[in-house]
């Protein structure tokens, strides 16, 4: 854009009225035309305006062509006032210095913790949340009820983890989880002795394990068995795992015409719910989880939770609770609420922890 000092001067009208006491249209006009730019130049355009408001027919009243041509004049005239306060106050703006950004803390998170042993005599699930400069981890282990001391194998995993997590740092959390897994399987492992060494199949206890690490930018899981990890988002609940049970083994094997799909629907229910992958197999067959830090955003919830929650409560039940309570704590109480509600004769143990990933204030 050119500077405003640097364009041609306008031609300007100069109208000297004799007999200013008669109407408008009577009265005679003597118009002189000059330019402020005197030795310039005019421009074909303006040239042939020029003419036209000074060889006037003699019968065209001599006011008519200034009142065509003087909307134009007037219309450019306003534009150009306008271009020259707009490139004034932008000019006038200041830019923020680096110096003068506001800093941002970080404010942490909000957690919501329910357990309880259903219409079981034991409670065999485990749970645990431990945070860590800059991050938190939340573990849900659950104990195989068909197996003895599933109780203790599920605290085993989760107080191994919960230590771990007291020496992580949000720079070096990045994919922490898989070693920590490492540490609690051996754990087990040395508590049941693994038959996975001497092919044996026949075992004495297990758990399944899901665990999230969450940071204010980003966050983290792993899973083994068939607990399951969702993520509530803008009032969309998404499950980022999926079950290490024999019925994905049968969807597997459809898939590659080793059986027809509609031998899966011919398998037995209670088949279709027994685990593939658990801790306490010795090696596991499957595990589960996030090869790199996902992006998370002020307001995701994290969820973890045994199979005695997602058996009862459905999907789009925790959404709308989810999305009717704010607050974690709030919401985990009306998910137990609506179990117990539910008062199933076999309700299994039920356990499950939310996490809301904190946010950054201006200060």
């Amino acid at each position: 854009m050119n500077h405003p000092n640097d364009a041609k001067t306008s031609p300007i009208f100069e109208i000297d009225t004799k007999e200013q006491n008669k109407s408008l249209t009577d009265m005679p006009f003597d118009v002189t035309i000059s330019s402020a730019a005197a030795g310039e130049e005019i421009d074909p355009k303006t040239d042939e305006i020029l003419r036209t408001l000074t060889e006037v027919p003699e019968d065209e009243p001599v006011w008519k062509p200034i009142l065509k041509y003087g909307g134009i004049i007037l219309a450019a005239l306003l534009i150009g006032a306008a271009v020259a306060l707009l490139i004034s106050r932008l000019s006038g703006r200041k830019k923020k210095k680096p110096a003068e950004a506001a800093k941002s803390e970080f404010t942490g998170f909000r957690t919501g913790v329910i357990q309880n042993p259903g219409a079981r005599s034991e409670q065999q699930d485990s749970c645990g949340v431990q945070e860590y400069p800059g991050g938190i981890l939340a573990v849900v282990a659950d104990g195989m009820g068909g197996l003895k001391d599933g109780d203790k194998v599920s605290r085993q995993i989760v107080m191994t983890m919960l230590r771990d997590a007291e020496k992580l740092t949000g720079a070096n959390s990045a994919q922490q989880l898989y070693p920590m897994l490492a540490h609690a399987l051996s754990g087990v492992n040395t508590l049941l002795g693994d038959p996975g060494k001497f092919g044996g199949n026949s075992y004495s206890s297990g758990s399944t394990v899901v665990a999230v690490l969450a940071e204010y930018d980003r966050m983290q899981w792993i899973s083994v068995g068939d607990s399951r990890i969702y993520l509530w988002r803008g009032g969309t609940l998404l499950q980022l795992n999926r079950e290490h049970n024999y019925r994905s083994e049968l969807f597997h094997n459809a898939v590659n015409n080793r059986i027809s799909f509609q031998d899966i629907l011919n398998t037995d229910e209670k088949m279709k719910v027994k685990l593939t992958s658990f801790v306490g197999m010795g090696a596991l067959k499957y595990l589960d989880g996030s090869m790199r830090p996902a992006a998370a955003v002020a307001g995701d919830k994290l969820l973890v939770m045994s199979d005695g929650v997602y058996n009862t409560v459905s999907e789009d039940e925790l959404a709308a609770i989810l999305n009717e309570f704010p607050d974690p704590q709030a919401a985990a109480d009306a998910i137990k609420a609506k179990i117990v509600e539910r008062a199933l004769p076999k309700q299994d143990n039920f356990t499950a922890v939310i996490v809301e990933i904190g946010t950054r204030k201006e200060t």
